[in-house]
């Protein structure tokens, strides 16, 4: 049996993988960037301990405001880390840039969030986003899940804590 916490869930994340958001939004800055985020869901809580960002990937696409991730090199990726962990390392999310702009989430990035949580393929316990914003040295992590209660589905959007060891 699984004891979700009823504390908001945390994202745990090596000092190396917040360098790791700086160096790959430095590499494409003024241009949006962006990657997917491996690790895996800490035991008996709905924390999530990232142990990997993988970048964009050679066939992306990098604009102003737009970015498209290329989502073969994420797969090809993410069967690697998937084989190596002997299966406990697998897709946990997304990131992406807003140079010179805020952490707060677009429309596009929550249509996308709503889309993630959806997905079967996926196996997500929450849809999981981090944003590289402002100068690209901060970051900040948004997590989406559908809450149910009697008078139907809802949508809830909230800020994680992120715990940096």
């Amino acid at each position: 049996m699984t004891v979700t916490s009823a504390a908001s869930p945390k994202v745990w994340c090596a000092n190396g993988i917040l360098e790791s958001f700086w160096t790959l939004a430095a590499e494409r800055s003024p241009l949006e960037t962006g990657g997917c985020l491996a690790g895996y869901y800490a035991k008996d809580t709905d924390d999530v301990v990232v142990t990997d960002v993988i970048g964009p990937g050679p066939a992306a696409t990098h604009k102003r405001t737009v970015f498209l991730a290329d989502r073969a090199f994420h797969d090809e990726m993410l069967a690697v880390l998937w084989e190596t962990s002997q299966g406990r390392i697998r897709y946990v999310g997304d990131w992406h840039t807003h140079p010179g702009g805020s952490p707060q989430l677009s429309s596009l990035d929550k249509a996308f969030m709503k889309h993630a949580a959806k997905s079967k393929d996926a196996f997500l316990k929450c849809s999981l986003v981090a944003i590289v914003y402002g100068e690209l040295t901060a970051v900040r992590f948004w997590s989406y899940r559908r809450s149910r209660c009697l008078l139907g589905v809802f949508p809830k959007f909230r800020e994680l804590e992120v715990i940096p060891y």
